[in-house]
């Protein structure tokens, strides 16, 4: 597999962010429902899929930085990823989002990823957003990268 640098430096942004900034938002419990395209070159997970995720929103001027845990769920597979979103502004908030995906086992063999994208966040209330996302799944650890674009809606709410 091939380094995936970009992703390395959102986690390990992330990561930095969330240990050194005295800026503390506080956990963020989100929900959003993703649907996959594929096509016969690519055998990726399709259709309808649910994603729960936790994290840890940090405020940094401008910016909201959430690390966190991801576990989407699509008809043939359970893909666990741990990344982060980068959004700016309030109100409404265009961001990113990049996860590695955690290892995990399809009919034996290994399946390793990544996946990217972008967000357009609504904020409902205080502690609740809203908002839409598309993206790339993009898989290896099978006979061929597979690269598979999703989209789809999704809420969380910050404590």
């Amino acid at each position: 597999m091939k380094p995936l640098p970009a992703h390395f430096a959102l986690a390990f942004a992330s990561l930095t962010l969330a240990l050194s900034s005295p800026a503390l938002a506080g956990p963020v419990i989100g929900l959003q429902t993703d649907y996959a395209v594929t096509t016969p070159e690519n055998a990726g997970p399709d259709g309808l899929g649910i994603t729960g995720r936790v994290g840890y929103g940090l405020d940094v001027g401008v910016l909201e930085v959430v690390p966190e845990l991801e576990v989407s769920k699509f008809s043939d597979a359970w893909i666990p990823k741990l990344g982060g979103r980068v959004m700016i502004g309030k109100g409404v908030e265009p961001g990113l989002f990049g996860h590695v995906l955690l290892p995990m086992w399809r009919q034996a063999e290994p399946l390793r990823g990544f996946d990217a994208g972008a967000t357009l966040d609504f904020t409902a209330a205080p502690m609740v957003d809203f908002g839409l996302h598309g993206g790339a799944l993009v898989l290896d650890g099978v006979e061929a990268r597979q690269v598979t674009p999703f989209f789809g809606v999704h809420a969380s709410v910050s404590f």
